[in-house]
């Protein structure tokens, strides 16, 4: 994924301890990298105002037709999926790395976030700026007196809180994308509930500590209730020779097969478990043979 090309994120470290989260956060890799800006410049704009009926056609038709030629694509439904694919991974990979790293959740509510896009790399990339110092955490954290802090009583509190959050922001968006390229709100909460399983399989592989990562993020997309959790989104754990790998099986297909040069995804649900599980091995094999080389 292309980011040499997007201006530095910024980060604001005497704005609000988050600052300090976001930037061990964005530390670890830039995928889970976002900006904290008390007041964002032009080139950011804010979800709310791009959700506004009156310029939701003008920003939306332009950047559908932006990824349609960048990816050789003729349906605008197509193009829709890649950028809530891009968009939900942006959206919640910090809030979900801050609650992972530090027991932090930030507020990523549609009115306390900005963003930008670039289409022209590998994929549709976001950037996002967090928008309000304040987020919630437990009675231990070191900020827990500060008046922008939300104490939460127990951990399974401020899970929910981030739950709560990603699913809160998420409707909104899906609501949006139905109403403008009718797509399926089913097929939308797969795609959350993979997002969200794929950044908890990232953030534990850079921290250390998968297991734990990918629990929590099974504990976040599968409450009883949640629009998640119908998702047959989960883990698989091979072993081939010497190795043993964790992969995210999706729940929803990505589309990419839609574009000119690419296959389905080894872990596509269009494809059969066998051949799932053969492409993985195969893939395996083969990250063997290439380190030992």
């Amino acid at each position: 994924m292309r980011t040499q090309d997007l201006q530095p994120l910024a980060v604001d470290s005497v704005w609000s301890p988050l600052s300090a989260t976001i930037a061990r956060v964005s530390a670890l890799d830039s995928l889970l990298a976002a900006a904290v800006l008390p007041e964002p410049t032009a080139d950011w704009r804010r979800i709310s105002d791009l959700l506004d009926p009156t310029t939701q056609p003008v920003w939306f038709d332009d950047l559908l037709t932006q990824i349609m030629a960048r990816y050789s694509l003729r349906e605008r439904r197509t193009a829709a999926i890649f950028f809530f694919g891009s968009y939900a991974w942006y959206v919640t990979a910090s809030a979900i790395a801050s609650y992972l790293s530090d027991r932090r959740v930030p507020s990523i509510a549609v009115e306390d976030l900005a963003i930008r896009f670039d289409v022209h790399g590998d994929e549709p990339h976001i950037q996002v700026a967090l928008l309000t110092p304040g987020f919630a955490a437990l009675a231990d954290d070191p900020a827990a007196n500060e008046p922008m802090v939300t104490v939460c009583a127990n951990l399974d509190e401020l899970r929910e809180q981030l739950r709560s959050q990603i699913e809160t922001h998420m409707q909104v968006m899906i609501s949006f994308l139905s109403s403008q390229v009718r797509l399926g709100q089913r097929g939308q909460w797969n795609m959350v509930a993979d997002t969200c399983a794929e950044i908890g399989l990232w953030i534990g592989h850079q921290m250390g500590d998968q297991e734990r990562a990918c629990a929590e993020a099974l504990s976040l997309i599968k409450v009883a209730g949640s629009p998640m959790r119908p998702s047959p989104t989960r883990y698989l754990t091979l072993s081939e020779g010497d190795r043993c790998e964790t992969f995210r099986m999706r729940g929803s297909c990505c589309m990419y097969y839609k574009t000119p040069t690419t296959n389905n995804c080894s872990t596509c649900p269009l494809l059969s478990e066998d051949e799932r599980i053969a492409r993985l091995r195969t893939w395996m094999q083969r990250d063997h043979d290439h380190s030992h080389n």
